[in-house]
């Protein structure tokens, strides 16, 4: 029963979703529906006016700050532009999201950022900087972050959007084998 409006625009009005382990759902609607906004509040980042949101059991729209943080913890987040820091490299901007999960070493968060790497098939540019690639590389790049930690529930903003057919094909299925291979929720 999810309820949104700013300024007055009603967006989303008493929206119902469940989505069971292991199941991909897929949101669809037109430019300015509302898809991103749900999204957004499924993670915390906006607050419904009214409803609320579980994850896992786990109530999340009336959570505390560091029950958020936990739950965010097993929510990974492709975002429609990839939203990459600039000013990191591959490596770092892969890696962000483990260096303040407890107890990880360096060595171990290097060895996930590799990993995830290979997943999505980037091949030696963990020293570049978001600048230095193309947008498929940089999509690429956003997925490894998204599935790093080795989140449960994968939420996908518009994973293609802006690349051409065939490299949309690849990033699609990329993205459809790892959710198969770590059967996780999307």
């Amino acid at each position: 029963g999810i309820y949104k409006a700013f300024d007055g625009l009603k967006l989303l009005r008493g929206v119902e979703l469940g989505v069971g382990k292991g199941e991909s759902v897929a949101l669809m609607g037109s430019s300015g529906s509302g898809k991103t906004v749900l999204l957004k509040i499924i993670t915390g980042l906006i607050t419904p006016d009214s409803g609320r949101v579980f994850i896992g059991g786990r109530e999340l729209t009336r959570a505390s700050r560091s029950v958020l943080y936990g739950i965010r913890e097993d929510i990974g987040m492709i975002f429609q532009g990839s939203a990459l820091f600039d000013s990191m490299t591959v490596r770092e901007n892969i890696g962000f999201a483990l260096k303040s999960m407890r107890g990880m070493s360096r060595e171990e968060i290097g060895r996930r950022v590799r990993e995830a790497m290979d997943q999505v098939k980037l091949g030696a540019v963990e020293e570049l900087y978001p600048s230095q690639l193309s947008g498929g590389m940089r999509k690429r790049v956003g997925i490894a972050r998204a599935v790093v930690a080795r989140p449960g529930l994968l939420l996908a903003d518009e994973p293609t959007a802006g690349l051409d057919p065939a490299t949309s094909r690849r990033i699609a299925r990329r993205l459809r084998d790892i959710i198969e291979e770590v059967r996780m929720s999307c």
